[in-house]
C-alpha cells in the first residue's frame, strides 16, 4: 500500500514538474505588490518578484502557520494528558487507601463476629429482585 502511495505522489509531482516547465514564461512573469493602507506616507512597494517566488512564498507560509497550529494544538493536548494522569494517580490513591481501610475493617468485623452465632443467608445477604423472562 505504501509502494502504490509513493508512486502516486512522485507521478503528481512529476505531472506538476511537467506544468511548470511547460508555462515557465507564464511562471516567471514579474510581480509587484503595493500595500497602500490610505494614509499618507502608508504606502509600501515590494520589489518586483517572479510569479514562482510568491507561489513558493505563499506555501511557506502556509506551512509555517500549519506547524504553529500544530505546535499549539500539541501543548493543549499535553497539558490535558498531564492533568488526566494527575486525575488518575490522584484516584488511584483514593482506591488503595480505601483498599486498605476495607481490609482493616474486614478483619476488625470479623473478629468481633467471631463471638456471635453466624446469620443466615437470607437476613445476611438480601435477595436481588427477580427479572421477568418469556
Amino acid at each position: 500500500m505504501r509502494l502504490i502511495k509513493y508512486l502516486i505522489q512522485l507521478i503528481l509531482f512529476l505531472l506538476l514538474i511537467h506544468f511548470f516547465i511547460g508555462n515557465s514564461t507564464l511562471f516567471s512573469q514579474k510581480l509587484q505588490f503595493h500595500f497602500d493602507l490610505f494614509l499618507e506616507g502608508a504606502n509600501w512597494v515590494l520589489p518586483e518578484l517572479p510569479l514562482y517566488v510568491v507561489i513558493l512564498a505563499f506555501f511557506g507560509i502556509g506551512a509555517l502557520l500549519s506547524v504553529f497550529c500544530f505546535a499549539l494544538w500539541r501543548l493543549r493536548i499535553g497539558s490535558l494528558l498531564r492533568e488526566a494522569n494527575a486525575k488518575i494517580r490522584n484516584l488511584e490513591k483514593e482506591v488503595a487507601a480505601y483498599r486498605k481501610q476495607a481490609v482493616v475493617t474486614e478483619d476488625f468485623s470479623r473478629e468481633k463476629d467471631s463471638n456471635q452465632p453466624a446469620l443466615p443467608a437470607s437476613v445476611a445477604e438480601p435477595a436481588l429482585p427477580q427479572t421477568i423472562s418469556e
